[in-house]
């Protein structure tokens, strides 16, 4: 079997199923794998604090995801107190099927423009791009299929090229507010 042969198991989300999206699917990674990816994600747990800005919270050691939530109600706090003033938004992003979205290109876009060593990139990039997978149904294997986007959930590395593209996102928004507030 390959390093990066996946079986895709599909767990019921509600008792009587009608739709496909009331199934969660899980990637079930071999060891070996798991293995190799493990030991890059302790890789990245150490650089990751160094690389993410301190709006990021989930996933970095040290950080509390639970501090957003203060964080939320403090904005929703003060902008209901200013009434009359113009040029604050709130922007809630749907990210619901974000992992089954993401083109490699900007993964490894993100890698380079973080810095990190390219051998850890090309390792990373190859994780991602290198899947053959099946579906399991009814104790059934599918025939062997190949991506040409999105990142497997249930993949170790996950987590971690996540929360860098998420602050590549709080990026992208911090610099347009900047410029609609100067050009306003």
């Amino acid at each position: 079997m390959e390093v990066n042969a996946t079986n895709i198991c599909l767990i019921p989300k509600v008792e009587q199923l009608e739709f496909v999206s009331q199934f969660c699917p899980i990637s079930m990674c071999n060891v070996v794998y798991n293995v190799l990816t493990k030991t890059l994600v302790n890789h990245l747990k150490a650089l990751i604090p160094e690389l993410i800005t301190p709006q990021q919270t989930g996933f970095i050691p040290s950080r509390s995801i639970h501090d957003n939530i203060v964080v939320a109600q403090e904005m929703m706090h003060s902008m209901r107190r200013m009434q009359g003033k113009v040029g604050y938004i709130i922007i809630k992003v749907d990210l619901s099927k974000a992992y089954d979205k993401i083109c490699w290109s900007f993964v490894a876009k993100i890698l380079k423009e973080v810095e990190l060593p390219q051998n850890m990139m090309d390792v990373i990039m190859s994780c991602i791009s290198s899947v053959k997978t099946n579906v399991l149904w009814n104790g059934q294997r599918s025939d062997m299929f190949s991506f040409h986007r999105g990142l497997r959930q249930g993949d170790p590395l996950l987590p971690y090229l996540f929360v860098l593209f998420m602050d590549k996102l709080s990026h992208i928004f911090s610099k347009w507010a900047l410029e609609t507030y100067e050009d306003g």
